[in-house]
């Protein structure tokens, strides 16, 4: 269980930089990290009660008392797969918080409403700078710029159309 556990979790870290190479929205984004949040949590659920918990304990036991080594080296795994999926679980829901903290200020572009856009974008900015200060995911340039990526797109797709409203219809019959 353990093998799997860590194969989730790599596959997690992989899929952080899988949505550079797709042209995804917001939504997609936090949709992602819910998932994720999700998952992890059931699994540190699962970990934490039932048999799971007991046998854990018995190892545990039984490597305080210096049993076999097979023992100590199955509970130093356990013990490492269970930080990194706490990790995981604790980055996926504060990044899927973070990012919903964006949603509000992109209302006014899907909606066109043209008086709350100015300052949309300035508190847009703003939220962004808090979620580069408080996350652990997009605290890189490279995930920031992705980030910038995807609500620009959105932001000039409504532009675009809203360009192409009021442009005249220069097509001939």
């Amino acid at each position: 269980w353990s093998i799997q556990i860590d194969s989730y979790l790599q596959k997690v870290k992989e899929k952080r930089y899988y949505f550079l190479s797709l042209p995804c929205t917001l939504d997609t984004e936090i949709e992602h990290w819910q998932r994720v949040a999700n998952v992890t949590d059931s699994l540190l659920f699962q970990l934490n009660t039932g048999p799971w918990r007991d046998v854990l304990s018995v190892t545990s036991q039984s490597q305080k008392r210096g049993g076999n080594p097979n023992i100590v080296e199955t509970v130093r795994n356990w013990t490492r797969t269970y930080s990194d999926l706490v990790a995981a679980c604790v980055e996926a829901t504060d990044n899927a918080e973070h990012l919903s903290l964006l949603k509000p200020h992109l209302e006014c572009f899907y909606s066109k409403d043209r008086e709350k856009m100015p300052s949309a974008i300035s508190q847009m900015v703003s939220a962004m700078k808090n979620i580069y200060r408080k996350s652990r995911s997009y605290s890189t340039a490279e995930r920031m710029t992705q980030l910038f990526v995807l609500l620009s797109d959105g932001i000039l797709d409504t532009f675009r159309d809203m360009i192409l409203e009021c442009a005249p219809n220069t097509e001939g019959p």
